[in-house]
């Protein structure tokens, strides 16, 4: 049989080189590579690439290179790992909860919260709760009572008394039933939804919520705030340093005077994600940052007042600029966070619903109609006293309760579910029966779920796709761990080799360790520098004294690359000459110089590894490619260039 089933697949492999021919970009040894694989994968990459690399010819080496070691992973069956399979399949499920919740009421209620999101409500609400152990008739009457509370309202009496009349709220004494404002996500989602439907001023139908009865009284409708963006320079208290707020206040002064805030931060901002260009920070919106503090001040400025006073927060001292105010961001850029928050929601059960209705239109599912007359008979008293239940399990028929085309659950299967989910024996008949058949639909709905995550890769190729990418990416990390890696690090003699070999690769400039003094006033560096000069042993005294001056002081060491350094400095032991330089005078007094040259291997080692490792690979792959016959499709190939140019 399977010898049959193999010659009918490589009948219909026949058939499809045929037709695919054409298409067919490059063979391995005898293994074809087509051209759409080429073309997804290099648009995927594009902007991973580097400039000399962005065209198809380019491109093509290092796509060969990346098939090359793909085939060698396989062969070598690093697939077969069980660190492999082990990483493989936690990304395979992640990534297939991911593909479920992407639904028809996925995207619906991120629509929704999305126009939700461009107001907040200011509400009132009376709670009727629920009475233990609840039935239809117990709700008839809580739902009763609510409309007569607002029948009560509506003639006139006010929602403050009701609620302190008539609700069930714990903290009702204390704040007569108010809510404060709130936005999406704030508040359970059917109680959200009436509040949003309901017009300011007046007060909703019952809101039946897990909690009970709800009445709401919205008595406020505004815009929600949007995002701002701003650059900051910030300092931070340095032991043995000019003191942070000093020197904020300091800068903030000569931004006043008319300095270039950008080449302040340039100059003196200590957060070195943003110094290098002028302290811009990506644009946010309220809540988004850690600091509360720092959020208040920036959503604080205008195109007035563009420009704060000095901030303190938990991280140190600020000053903010204002670059742009901005409303709501798009719907695009909101739209998955938005659906993160969906999906954590109790929205998640629309969702549920409409993942189940997918299902049962994608998978041949068979359920057993008889299953729950059975198991509602089947289950008794005895299920629920007796610890044991190896006696009753032993009963049960082999029959099915669903059945899937690769699966099959059966009466077994589910009796151990009842049992884990076993709760202490029903008052009743009714109650024991409805307990079975809530589970009987939540097992099947389980299983709907698991038995289509499972199998994705059969039912959605984009996901087949990304997870068979995902997967050859981490083939190629173990095999480069195996190849280079680790030979590299192994390797200790032929590291001192390549060091030796290549040591004017590795040469380093100038470096220094230097006192940095600038200001606006070039007269008054003149002073510190004749100063300096000739008492360097008073530095302490002397920075205290010109601080005073409106100078400030920077200390450690440097190259001639670094953005505080002037370009036509002439690095030497002593006083520097005064440059102008990002908008201000700057003064230098170097202390020690290191000259440019060669660093010894063991100041260096990693820099000389990550080479070494390069050039291991370089040689490796040169190998691969003479262990392999490759021939490309030139007539395949000059297509695609001009599709891809």
């Amino acid at each position: 049989m399977k010898k049959i089933v193999l010659l009918c697949f490589l009948s219909f492999a026949s058939v499809v080189w045929a037709q695919d021919q054409e298409q067919v970009l490059l063979q391995i040894n005898d293994e074809p590579v087509m051209a759409e694989e080429f073309k997804r994968v290099f648009s995927k990459n594009l902007d991973l690439l580097d400039p000399e690399d962005r065209d198809a010819q380019s491109y093509l080496d290092l796509f060969i290179d990346y098939k090359l070691k793909l085939n060698e992973a396989y062969a070598l069956q690093l697939d077969t790992l069980q660190s492999h399979r082990a990483e493989y399949d936690i990304y395979r499920m992640q990534l297939a909860d991911k593909f479920m919740r992407n639904t028809t009421a996925t995207d619906e209620l991120v629509k929704e919260a999305y126009k939700r999101k461009q107001h907040v409500l200011e509400a009132s609400h009376i709670l009727l709760q629920w009475p233990k152990d609840a039935t239809a008739k117990d709700s008839l009457v809580v739902y009763q009572r609510a409309v007569a509370i607002k029948k009560e309202i509506d003639e006139g009496m006010s929602f403050q008394a009701a609620a302190l009349k008539y609700s069930d709220d714990p903290s009702v004494s204390e704040n007569q039933g108010q809510l404060g404002w709130f936005g999406p996500f704030k508040m359970i989602y059917p109680f959200e939804t009436a509040a949003y439907a309901t017009p300011v001023g007046e007060v909703s139908d019952p809101v039946k919520t897990r909690f009970g009865y709800h009445l709401i009284h919205v008595t406020g409708k505004r815009e929600a705030g949007g995002r701002v963006k701003v650059a900051h320079i910030m300092l931070t208290d340095k032991e043995g340093e000019q003191d942070a707020e000093q020197k904020i206040k300091a800068i903030a002064e000569r931004i006043k005077q008319g300095a270039s805030f950008a080449d302040m931060a340039k100059q003196y901002s200590e957060d070195t994600n943003t110094a290098a260009n002028g302290g811009e920070l990506k644009a946010f919106e309220k809540a988004s940052l850690m600091s509360a503090k720092f959020e208040e001040a920036a959503f604080a400025l205008s195109e007035e007042n563009p420009i704060s006073e000095p901030v303190k927060t938990e991280f140190g001292w600020h000053l903010i600029k204002l670059i742009f105010k901005q409303d709501l961001l798009p719907f695009s850029d909101m739209k998955d966070q938005l659906a993160r928050q969906v999906q954590q929601d109790v929205r998640a059960q629309m969702i549920d619903a409409d993942i189940i209705k997918k299902i049962d239109s994608t998978i041949e599912v068979e359920e057993n109609p008889e299953a729950l007359a059975f198991f509602t008979d089947f289950i008794d008293e005895d299920f629920f006293t007796i610890k044991d239940k190896s006696a009753l399990s032993e009963k049960l028929p082999e029959d099915f309760v669903v059945k899937f085309p690769k699966e099959t659950k059966t009466y077994a299967n589910f009796f151990s579910y009842l049992v884990i989910n076993q709760v202490k024996t029903p008052r009743n008949e009714f109650v024991k029966n409805q307990w079975v058949k809530q589970l009987l639909k939540n097992y099947i709905k389980l299983e709907k779920k698991r038995y289509y995550k499972e199998y994705l890769d059969e039912y959605n190729a984009e996901y087949a796709g990304i997870i068979e990418e995902y997967k050859n990416g981490l083939l190629l990390f173990d095999l480069m761990q195996q190849k280079v890696w680790e030979a590299s690090n192994k390797d200790s003699l032929g590291l001192q080799q390549f060091y030796e070999q290549h040591a004017k690769d590795f040469k380093k400039p100038a470096q220094f360790k230097a006192t940095i003094a600038s200001g606006p006033d070039k007269k008054t560096l003149r002073k510190l520098r004749k100063a300096w000069s000739k008492n360097p042993e008073d530095a302490s005294a002397l920075r205290q004294r010109y601080r005073a001056q409106n100078l400030l002081f920077d200390q450690g060491r440097y190259s001639l690359k670094d953005k505080q350094i002037p370009s036509k400095l002439k690095a030497k032991p002593g006083s520097s000459k005064i440059y102008k330089h990002n908008g201000q005078y700057v003064w230098l007094w170097v202390e020690e110089l290191k000259p440019a040259g060669i660093p010894p291997l063991a100041e260096i080692r990693g820099e000389v590894a990550n080479a070494y490792q390069n050039q291991l690979e370089e040689n490796w792959i040169a190998q691969l490619r003479a262990e392999n016959n490759i021939t490309i499709n030139e007539s395949v190939f000059e297509k695609l260039q001009e599709e891809l140019k």
